[in-house]
């Protein structure tokens, strides 16, 4: 118990811990006040005191205010992780960003340009310049639909097989990086980029 009212006492005035055991121990020699009984008494209240003061220092770093750009943020972390995967992606023939395309066309396909853009969180135009390059190394098809207006946009053959090859670079690239953050930080990094994107869907949704 002494060592324990040692780490407790720590955090406040020595000088006055030691006045009231001092004068504390002497009235228990007077009084015939079992000494035990003291220092436990004493104990309990400085105890209650340190777990007080700690939840006064820890109240204000339960809110944090945010320090810092977050879209500077964002981008120095993005960089960091496409560089990652780019170094397991370096014998594919494409980058990151167009598995990722790939990847979405394999799991959606046929789909319609818009829904695509969508479902990426990508502006259109922004859809067409990424899609060109796939397009023309015979990956991707954008054709005609049902109707003859709208555009369908699914894998080919061979884009499909370089979706299926591809993949198992990207296993190893998520499963590398799982462990050099944590998968406890991967999941809840995952979990927060997915409540910030909620947010501007619902933003989106009102417009």
């Amino acid at each position: 118990m002494v060592g324990r009212i040692g780490e407790l006492v720590s955090g406040f005035t020595v000088v006055i811990f030691l006045i009231r055991l001092g004068y504390g121990l002497a009235n228990c020699e007077t009084s015939g006040r079992p000494i035990y009984l003291y220092i436990q008494t004493l104990y309990l209240q400085i105890k209650f005191m340190a777990e007080s003061n700690v939840i006064k220092k820890s109240s204000g770093a339960n809110n944090p205010s945010p320090v810092g750009c977050t879209s500077f943020k964002l981008r120095q972390l993005s960089r960091r992780v496409t560089q990652h995967y780019e170094k397991y992606f370096s014998g594919t023939g494409i980058k990151i960003t167009q598995y990722s395309l790939l990847s979405h066309i394999a799991h959606l396909g046929p789909v319609m340009p818009g829904e695509l853009a969508r479902k990426m969180d990508m502006g259109p135009s922004t859809l067409t310049r990424n899609l060109q390059p796939l397009v023309t190394a015979g990956w991707v098809e954008v054709n005609e639909g049902a109707d003859g207006r709208s555009r369908m946009v699914t894998l080919t053959q061979s884009g499909q097989a370089l979706y299926q090859d591809a993949r198992r670079n990207w296993r190893a690239a998520q499963t590398a990086l799982n462990q050099k953050l944590g998968k406890d930080t991967v999941a809840a990094l995952h979990d927060l980029l997915d409540q910030g994107l909620h947010v501007f869907h619902d933003e989106d949704a009102l417009e």
